[in-house]
Protein backbone atom coordinates (compact mmCIF):
# COMPACT_ATOMS: atom_id res chain seq x y z
CA UNK A 1 0.00 0.00 0.00
CA UNK A 2 2.66 2.95 0.94
CA UNK A 3 4.61 2.34 -2.63
CA UNK A 4 0.90 3.06 -4.76
CA UNK A 5 1.32 6.31 -2.26
CA UNK A 6 4.22 7.06 -3.14
CA UNK A 7 5.81 6.80 0.13
CA UNK A 8 8.21 3.44 -0.94
CA UNK A 9 11.24 4.22 -1.59
CA UNK A 10 12.48 0.39 -2.81
CA UNK A 11 10.86 -2.11 -4.12
CA UNK A 12 11.58 -6.05 -3.50
CA UNK A 13 10.55 -8.91 -5.69
CA UNK A 14 11.55 -12.35 -6.43
CA UNK A 15 13.35 -13.67 -9.72
CA UNK A 16 12.41 -17.18 -10.94
CA UNK A 17 15.33 -18.80 -9.29
CA UNK A 18 14.07 -17.45 -5.66
CA UNK A 19 16.65 -14.62 -5.55
CA UNK A 20 15.58 -11.63 -3.87
CA UNK A 21 16.38 -8.63 -5.76
CA UNK A 22 15.42 -4.71 -4.36
CA UNK A 23 15.74 -1.81 -6.06
CA UNK A 24 14.74 1.59 -6.09
CA UNK A 25 10.71 2.29 -6.62
CA UNK A 26 11.71 5.22 -9.00
CA UNK A 27 12.33 1.96 -11.82
CA UNK A 28 8.84 0.97 -11.46
CA UNK A 29 6.67 3.48 -11.00
CA UNK A 30 5.79 3.95 -14.90
CA UNK A 31 4.24 0.53 -14.83
CA UNK A 32 1.61 1.23 -12.39
CA UNK A 33 -2.05 1.63 -13.38
CA UNK A 34 -5.50 2.02 -11.74
CA UNK A 35 -5.03 -1.92 -10.72
CA UNK A 36 -1.68 -1.63 -9.58
CA UNK A 37 1.38 -3.51 -11.26
CA UNK A 38 1.52 -6.83 -12.72
CA UNK A 39 3.20 -8.23 -15.37
CA UNK A 40 6.73 -10.05 -16.01
CA UNK A 41 9.83 -7.78 -15.84
CA UNK A 42 13.53 -7.89 -17.21
CA UNK A 43 16.05 -6.33 -15.12
CA UNK A 44 19.52 -5.95 -15.10
CA UNK A 45 22.48 -4.64 -12.99
CA UNK A 46 25.68 -3.22 -13.70
CA UNK A 47 28.78 -5.27 -12.35
CA UNK A 48 28.62 -2.82 -8.94
CA UNK A 49 24.84 -4.19 -8.53
CA UNK A 50 23.45 -0.46 -10.14
CA UNK A 51 20.12 -0.98 -11.55
CA UNK A 52 20.55 -0.25 -15.23
CA UNK A 53 17.36 -1.19 -17.36
CA UNK A 54 13.86 -2.53 -16.40
CA UNK A 55 11.65 -3.76 -19.22
CA UNK A 56 8.00 -5.43 -18.87
CA UNK A 57 8.08 -8.62 -20.88
CA UNK A 58 4.99 -9.76 -20.89
CA UNK A 59 1.16 -8.77 -18.38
Amino acid sequence: MRYYKGEALVVVAHADNGQRLQFPALHIRRFIDQYGIHGRFRIRFDHNHKLIDLQKISD
